[in-house]
């Protein structure tokens, strides 16, 4: 009998920096264990959102039910917030808040000035988001990007 080739185990690895509740929404949560919830989120945006929060030096949050905050993160595939096709339901994207508007500025320049070294290629109009708060990022691999893509929903 031939020999099958292996299937690569999917990536359960953590944020050093977040905690699972943070990331995924309440639905997904109930069902899944954390192990599974880890495997929802891309490893650009695990790695990105790290880097992100060391270099900020200062707390990112993204779901917070403290704030009324619970679809930030990876959002359930029949959520009714957001798009149809939300990058949300993908695990490459997430609504980045800060504690206070001055971090979210820095936040913003950190990702313009070095959005590749954070995996970052695609970022809703900051005109629109800053404004209610959050920076909607979306992560994965940005190899062959000469420009990072900002975008008007």
């Amino acid at each position: 009998m031939p020999k099958l080739p292996l299937r690569k185990p999917l990536d359960s690895s953590k944020c050093d920096h977040f905690d699972i509740e943070e990331l995924i929404c309440p639905e997904i949560l109930y069902v899944c264990s954390e192990i599974v919830c880890w495997r929802l989120i891309s490893n650009f945006a695990k790695r990105g959102l790290d880097r992100l929060r060391d270099d900020l030096g200062q707390a990112i949050y993204i779901n917070s039910v403290s704030h009324g905050f619970y679809y930030s993160g990876v959002r359930n595939i029949d959520c009714k917030i957001g798009a149809k096709y939300s990058k949300h339901k993908e695990g490459t994207t997430f609504d980045l808040k800060t504690f206070d508007k001055e971090a979210l500025i820095v936040l913003y320049d950190l990702i313009i000035a070095n959005w590749k070294d954070y995996s970052v290629v695609r970022l809703e109009d900051p005109e629109l988001t800053m404004k209610r708060g959050w920076l909607h990022v979306q992560f994965g691999d940005c190899s062959g990007m000469s420009e990072l893509d900002v975008f008007n929903p």
